[in-house]
């Protein structure tokens, strides 16, 4: 069997499922689909992964301000018989000790007393690019969640568009059945049985494509959330209502956007990452003061170890780099600048989100108010039209536009309702409040 017959199948089988096939199954509300996507997020999990990357990165520049301590140790084979002990260890009362193998270890302790703020800049630096990849990871739970939402809407959608369809398929062969009956009583004319299985066939194609995108919807779905095909089968989920909100003031919502958006929390945190970069790359035109002191012992096979301390002060300075310490400090610049322009390119991005969700939300409202109408309206026509052909008054292509236009309707209402709880969603996204947890504020889907 093809992919398509298949399909319809499956189609015309869910649209016609009763809730008491159903009841035996387990449901998946919203917010469980929500959580099983966020937990299973290929996306989230590597965002976590790179969040633990920078957090170690920040440890490991952090622990440049504590002091080194290592040990080491050396054994040397020579061919000749080598001094054991330093020369400054001898006296004119003792022979020097010589032997072919010779051994030395040392405790070497050392710290960076001054090096231009380079260090304080690298610290900086890897702090700041810890707070953006918590704003990554922040940010990309809140888009798994979006776009978890986004799938049950779909799917929710495109069920209601399927049952729209198979109600008309219904409802144009009845139509094609009585002009038959008719046509061999003599009481229609054979025009009427053609236009009849015309839109009869035009539903069923239309009844096909929106089979097929309830299996693409479905699939979305299994796929976000990692279950069975099974578990998602839109019977199962439970409908989603927008909870009631008063009008949304631009304003606020903006600054609300601007201050918690994770996206403009990351780019601010990689401008601050920058800023970092460019004072220490800037430390390179200062020199560096290094203390250390250390325990060596030196020692032989067959003679006995000697040990000795050393400490003091190392200062360095790069006299010449070829250029090489200017084009650091000119990249670490650049990439500053770079990085506070891409951060108000965020703000302006977010800025003109804010205002198509808000005209969204506000067209929103309004075409659902029409469309209700329309959908009430148009079920009222279907019926007087259908009513007015049973008795003989009525004319054929009037009810049959007003079937199409009522599955067209009703599809439309489904539409706008998904598209209206999605902008307040991704509203609550842009402004950093979109959590598995306070999804429930904004839409109800069965907890």
């Amino acid at each position: 069997m093809s992919f398509i017959p298949q399909v319809v199948l499956a189609s015309s089988l869910i649209a016609l499922l009763s809730p008491s096939q159903v009841a035996g199954q387990q449901r998946l509300s919203l917010a469980t689909a929500v959580r099983q996507a966020v937990a299973t997020s290929p996306r989230q999990a590597a965002a976590a992964a790179a969040l633990s990357r920078v957090s170690s990165g920040r440890r490991e520049a952090q622990a440049q301000w504590w002091p080194r301590l290592s040990a080491e140790g050396a054994m040397v084979q020579y061919q000749e018989p080598m001094i054991v002990r330093p020369f400054h260890s001898f006296d004119l009362g003792t022979l020097p000790d010589f032997d072919r193998t010779l051994m030395q270890g040392q405790l070497v302790l050392g710290y960076l007393l001054f090096d231009g703020g380079a260090r304080r800049g690298r610290v900086a630096e890897a702090e700041a690019l810890e707070d953006a990849a918590l704003a990554r990871a922040d940010g990309t739970e809140q888009a798994v969640v979006a776009g978890t939402v986004r799938a049950y809407l779909g799917a929710l959608h495109a069920l209601t568009v399927s049952r729209a369809q198979a109600d008309r398929v219904r409802a144009l062969g009845a139509e094609a059945d009585r002009v038959s009956q008719f046509l061999e009583q003599g009481r229609a004319a054979p025009v009427d049985l053609l236009r009849a299985n015309a839109a009869l066939a035009s539903a069923r194609a239309d009844s096909v494509a929106a089979a097929g995108q309830l299996h693409l919807a479905e699939a979305d779905l299994a796929r976000l959330t990692a279950l069975p095909r099974e578990s998602v089968r839109t019977p199962l989920l439970n409908p989603v209502t927008l909870r009631a909100h008063g009008p949304v003031d631009r304003d606020s919502a903006l600054a609300a956007a601007l201050s918690a958006s994770p996206q403009l929390r990351e780019a601010a945190a990689r401008s601050e990452a920058a800023g970092a970069l460019r004072q220490g790359a800037s430390a390179l035109w200062l020199p560096t003061v290094q203390l250390e002191g250390r325990t060596v012992a030196y020692g032989a096979a067959e003679a006995r170890f000697t040990g000795e301390w050393q400490a003091g002060v190392r200062v360095s300075y790069p006299i010449f780099t070829g250029g090489g310490r200017s084009a650091g400090v000119a990249r670490a610049q650049a990439t500053e600048r770079e990085a506070e322009a891409q951060q108000a390119d965020v703000a302006l991005t977010i800025t003109e989100q804010v205002d198509r969700l808000l005209v969204r939300i506000a067209e929103s409202v309004h075409r659902l108010a029409a469309l209700r109408v329309a959908r009430y309206q148009l079920a009222e026509v279907v019926r007087t039209e259908a009513l007015s052909l049973r008795e003989g008054a009525g004319v054929q292509s009037d009810y049959l536009r007003a079937e199409a236009e009522l599955a067209r309707v009703r599809a439309e209402v489904s539409e706008a309702e998904s598209l209206e709880a999605m902008a307040h969603v991704e509203l609550a996204q842009i402004m950093g409040r979109l959590t598995p947890e306070s999804l429930h504020t904004i839409v109800d889907g069965g907890r």
